[in-house]
């Protein structure tokens, strides 16, 4: 049994032919039909159509014959080809035989053929087209060209490549090696010379392979369904190392995954030990499921660029303040998070504030992104206790109905004095570090904003001397340790072996990235160095 796609047709008839040409646009045969807009350009232009040789009765594929470009000769199809065709082997699903210019025949140039569907289809991109006929599809020549270019341009746009599993795409290949009974299901995404397992169920291990010996590779080139129900029997699978293992792959069947412009990146396929089919009910949920992934893989995109977006609220600047030197890192669990840093000058004195919203992910963004706003809008033209009182009154009702809270540290800075003022909202972890690696806790102020309704929060006072620094945390940098006792001693460590306030800032977020994230890690840290 061969390869095949899933869906078959009606063999094709003998073609009719038309007996004359009418003014009105019809043709008049022993059958007759409506004209296509180019026949009747044709026509008045005096030229003829070329004839197309119609296949054996039974014989499928017909000879193949040249599939010109649009850049040389323009042509369109006289005859209603099949919408899919039969199974067919090594020949993807939808399509249709190549048909022939006749030997000699030049098609006139006043006016572009309309588009075509089938096995002679134009492939525009960057304003080129480029046509691509079945029999090099079946092919499969591997060189990359412009097409393969895109494809694989926009597999990395995803940024998706060597990323580490994630239960949104381990619950489809879940889902699908239950519900199709098969050994093993999996998300593989072909790159240039390689294929990445970003989710499998049944096959552990399986991360990187080569591109020759993917599978999947088949599926993306074709970029059609391609349902093979014993590889062993399959000369194109013949001596590959998936088919010759212990147990083989017998049964296969793969459905593509396109990037959000359309380009096939991947596929999700089912594999099993036993040689099967798929009925067409069965061939509806696997590209059911394929259209999850894809989405999944647009949300990802979308993702990427709200996580620029956040970035891009917090600050990169220095602020210039003489004697004073002042950095931040945010590294969120996910691609987006809550936690969110920021400072800005105001004459002699700096305001800075770091913040986290109880959650992870899209959710606590936006609320992050709120109380960013209300933060920065009245700490900048308010004294301390006014503006903490304001902000509370600004987020307490969208924090209630979130059912959510905000830890807040932030703290106002006369640059002349080294003397702080500062607000600690149920945050608790802002400590000042000493050239001599000792240490000093600034206490709290009270709960979170958004936990208690009505709460008020004192102002509290310290001062910064030559060499000292001020740390803040989020609570994600304590899951890297044992204790908080532990995370302290480190980072007092750290900061008495850092130059600069930015080096201490890219040790403890480098020890966050190696140690990987559970929760959203921020730091942010304020050196006085003269």
């Amino acid at each position: 049994m061969g390869l095949h796609s899933p869906s078959t047709v009606p063999k094709m008839g003998p073609r009719r032919q038309p007996s004359h040409y009418q003014g009105s646009g019809t043709v008049t045969s022993s059958s007759t039909r409506r004209l296509a807009p180019h026949e009747l350009r044709d026509h008045h232009l005096g030229s003829t159509r070329p004839a197309v040789q119609a296949p054996r009765p039974g014989a499928w594929p017909p000879p193949r014959h040249g599939c010109e470009s649009r850049a040389s000769h323009h042509q369109s199809s006289d005859t209603e080809l099949p919408s899919t065709p039969p199974p067919v082997r090594l020949t993807a699903q939808g399509a249709t035989p190549a048909r022939a210019l006749r030997p000699g025949h030049v098609a006139h140039d006043s006016a572009p053929a309309p588009p075509r569907r089938g096995p002679c289809r134009e492939r525009r991109r960057g304003g080129m087209a480029r046509a691509t006929s079945v029999g090099s599809v079946g092919r499969m020549h591997m060189h990359i060209d412009h097409q393969e270019q895109a494809r694989v341009a926009a597999l990395h746009d995803l940024k998706i490549l060597d990323t580490p599993r994630e239960e949104r795409y381990d619950r489809v290949v879940r889902i699908a090696q239950e519900v199709f009974q098969v050994a093993a299901a999996a998300v593989n995404l072909i790159d240039a010379e390689r294929q990445f397992t970003k989710a499998e169920a049944g096959l552990p291990g399986l991360v990187h392979t080569p591109r020759t010996d993917s599978l999947c590779s088949h599926t993306v080139a074709r970029d059609a369904p391609l349902i093979v129900p014993d590889a062993t029997a399959e000369d194109l699978f013949r001596g590959n190392p998936f088919v010759t293992a212990d147990p083989p792959v017998r049964f296969y069947a793969g459905q593509p995954l396109h990037a959000p412009g359309g380009e096939a990146v991947g596929s999700l396929c089912l594999v099993d030990h036993q040689p099967r089919q798929l009925s067409e009910r069965e061939q509806r949920l696997l590209a059911e499921l394929a259209g999850w992934v894809e989405r999944e893989l647009a949300a990802q995109g979308e993702l990427d660029r709200a996580e620029q977006i956040q970035q891009m609220l917090m600050p990169k600047t220095d602020p210039a303040l003489p004697g004073w030197e002042i950095a931040g890192r945010c590294t969120a669990a996910q691609s987006i998070g809550g936690d969110f840093y920021d400072w800005f000058r105001n004459g002699d004195r700096l305001q800075l504030t770091l913040a986290d919203v109880m959650g992870k992910g899209i959710p606590a963004a936006l609320l992050s992104a709120s109380a960013r706003a209300v933060l920065r809008g009245t700490f900048q033209y308010n004294e301390p206790a006014q503006a903490i009182a304001r902000a509370t009154g600004a987020l307490d009702p969208l924090l209630e109905e979130a059912g959510a809270f905000v830890t807040v540290f932030t703290a106002r800075l006369s640059s002349t004095t080294g003397v702080l003022e500062y607000v600690d909202a149920g945050h608790g972890l802002a400590l000042v570090l000493c050239p001599d690696g000792t240490h000093r806790r600034l206490e709290t102020s009270g709960p979170p904003l958004g936990a208690v309704p009505g709460a008020q929060w004192r102002i509290h006072t310290t001062a910064l001397e030559a060499g000292e620094t001020l740390l803040v945390v989020s609570d994600g940098f304590l899951d890297y340790f044992t204790g908080i006792d532990e995370a302290i001693e480190s980072a007092a460590a750290a900061s008495a072996s850092a130059a600069t306030a930015a080096e201490l800032v890219e040790r403890c977020a480098g020890y966050a990235r190696s140690a990987g994230l559970d929760d959203d890690s921020t730091v942010l840290a304020l050196r006085r160095t003269a």
